[in-house]
């Protein structure tokens, strides 16, 4: 017995030997930017410190972010919230030592967002250790194992499970929003105790062949990653998307003549992936941060009020251009493949057109989003938009028609198009 346990754990610290060897100075410098970043939010935005209790009003932005973290957890992320090594599950599955493997990771996932409960519960109390602060971190911990638990009833349930985790996790985030720490301990307790009876006690049998898939792909990329074989990651990355499940097509949607190319464009759109959609909002709201808050004035450049400004719009623009990017390559792809042969009931005008509608209606969106962020009047925001949407819609006509100095004239209404960032600032 303990030789099979050895060997698991010896396992997993070669595998973390061989990341940490080759990925420590980005691992360094990610510590270090949330050590700098939790420092600034807490002093220097939220007004708080050690013994200084913030705002009320930030106390419940945290609680807004853990309602974030477990909706991601239920509904955005696809890999399994229990791991354990493929190997694991495939020679140990119907043995005894399979579900003391399981409770272990049960422990030590109780344990991860114990201690994520116990941090924010000390920026919501500043870190002051009293009642309040145990109330609050007991809640928060509770609240965050029960994201983890209906995650996992998600992952393996039919279909009436997995509806009633959606049902539960909106009691739980109602209940945590609640300013009523009765109703917040009845809520939040009552639906991580409903989670953990159906985990221990009536999920029984999990789904072996979409667990096994995932496990085998997590441990393919973490070997991967720790022998530094950026090929193999390549590889493997290119794989994983080109057989990724597709539940959206076009015949889904009422498909006309004129607007299947429209169709076509918003399906692409949106098998782009959630992690580049999360990583342009993570731009998007690391500007507006820069803009609204003073978070990074501790910085000696970026804490400048001029300095700051550029990188906001720097960032803002950065999103809406890599927008315009993915929709450009997109029909580039699409008029490429009808030169060489793709019959297509429709000429290149209508479907430039209908690219460029989608793209305004996407610019439209995320303008919207951006001033209710940055705060911008209604008027600023028509303007922008009134302003940037022919000039991405240029660009993209360049970039499909124009042979002869073509990259010239791109930069030049790229740098126009940064300009009008300006106006959210303004």
């Amino acid at each position: 017995m303990n030789t099979v346990y050895g060997s698991i754990i010896k396992h997993k610290f070669r595998t973390a030997k061989g990341i940490i060897r080759h990925f420590w100075p980005s691992l360094l410098g990610l510590l270090l930017g949330i050590a700098f970043l939790g420092r600034q939010l807490l002093v220097v935005a939220m007004g708080g410190g050690i013994g200084k209790i913030p705002e009320p009003k930030y106390a419940f932005y945290v609680l807004c972010a853990c309602v974030l973290m477990n909706v991601y957890r239920l509904f955005i992320k696809s890999t399994p919230a229990i791991r354990v090594n493929a190997a694991t599950l495939h020679y140990l599955y119907h043995t005894p030592y399979f579900k003391r493997i399981l409770a272990a990771e049960y422990l030590w996932s109780f344990i991860k967002n114990a201690l994520a409960a116990f941090l924010l519960a000390g920026f919501m109390a500043g870190f002051r250790y009293d009642a309040a602060f145990v109330v609050n971190a007991l809640l928060l911990c509770a609240y965050l194992y029960a994201g983890i638990l209906l995650s996992w009833i998600r992952y393996h349930g039919a279909k009436r499970e997995r509806h009633l985790t959606v049902v539960c996790c909106i009691i739980a985030s109602i209940g945590l929003l609640v300013d009523s720490q009765i109703v917040r301990l009845i809520f939040v307790g009552s639906v991580v105790l409903c989670a953990a009876c159906c985990v221990f006690f009536r999920l029984r049998h999990l789904d072996l062949g979409k667990y096994r898939r995932d496990l085998a792909f997590v441990d393919i990329n973490t070997s991967v990653a720790s022998q530094f074989d950026l090929a193999q990651m390549s590889q493997i990355a290119k794989e994983h998307n080109a057989n990724r499940n597709r539940r959206l097509f076009l015949f889904h949607f009422p498909l006309r003549k004129n607007n299947a190319v429209f169709y076509k464009c918003l399906i692409e759109i949106l098998r782009a992936g959630n992690r580049i959609w999360i990583i342009l909002l993570v731009l998007l709201l690391i500007g507006v941060l820069i803009y609204r808050t003073p978070l990074f004035s501790a910085i000696p450049v970026i804490g400048e009020p001029a300095t700051a400004s550029l990188l906001s719009v720097l960032l803002i623009m950065t999103t809406y251009m890599n927008v315009g990017e993915m929709l450009e390559k997109q029909l580039k792809t699409l008029l490429e493949k009808r030169q060489k042969g793709l019959f297509l009931p429709v000429g290149d005008r209508v479907i430039v057109l209908s690219y460029i509608m989608f793209g305004s209606l996407v610019y439209i969106a995320l303008t919207v989003v951006t001033g209710f962020l940055i705060a911008s009047k209604a008027h600023i925001m028509l303007l922008f938009a009134g302003l940037y949407i022919p000039t991405a819609a240029t660009d993209m006509l360049v970039a499909i028609k124009l042979r002869r100095f073509r990259k010239p004239v791109q930069m030049v209404i790229r740098i126009l198009s940064f300009m009008l960032g300006y106006l959210f600032v303004a």
